[in-house]
């Protein structure tokens, strides 16, 4: 559904929502921004102007092929980054807190996330695993990783630790991956 801010009409690729009854929010993210709606008991929600908005610095949140997930306190946002391009000014994902203040870049963990491939992400039930499609390398046509971190949380601020990689054979991006309730990892290819 096209949304208006300012006068500019654009698509929301990304969106999730959280919380219940009259704090239920509506979490969106279409290239350089993300946004909270905040909808509340609503049995229908047309699109308004936004509680919350992050613009992104240019190229930090460039591309619209994404993910977005939302835990008790934060707001991941991931975007299609091939190979070589999780650094500070163009990270694979983004950490943010409900009210859209920026909280982590994943440039910080590019030892072990070379980029991300659609940006296929997920975290589990308890927001202590947290796994992200590792970037497609073009040029070799290499077979994808996917990245598993436990985290830890200081508030809406998290701490990746690098808990094991796996490969998935035959297949040059992730769209979508979630865990269940005990623990397993599903992912669309």
């Amino acid at each position: 559904t096209p949304s208006n801010v300012s006068g500019k009409n654009y698509y929301e690729r990304g969106v999730a929502f959280y919380g219940t009854g009259s704090s239920r929010k509506a979490f969106t993210h279409y290239e350089d921004r993300v946004q909270r709606f905040d909808i509340g008991t609503g049995t229908s929600w047309t699109s308004g102007s936004p509680t919350k908005t992050y613009y992104a610095a240019e190229n930090v949140l460039d591309n619209g092929d994404g993910d977005i997930l939302v835990t008790n306190n934060a707001v991941i946002v991931a975007q299609c980054r091939y190979a070589g391009n999780n650094q500070s000014a163009n990270p694979a994902f983004l950490v943010f807190d409900h009210d859209m203040n920026l909280k982590y870049k994943s440039n910080a963990i590019n030892s072990t996330l070379n980029g991300t491939s659609n940006g296929g992400m997920a975290i589990s039930p308890d927001y202590k695993t947290f796994a992200i499609i590792d970037g497609y390398n073009e040029s070799t046509k290499g077979d994808l990783n996917v990245q598993v971190y436990s985290v830890s949380w200081n508030g809406s601020t998290p701490t990746f630790t690098h808990q094991y990689a796996f490969t998935l054979s035959g297949t040059k991006q992730v769209d979508q991956m979630e865990f269940d309730h005990a623990g397993n990892l599903l992912i669309k290819k």
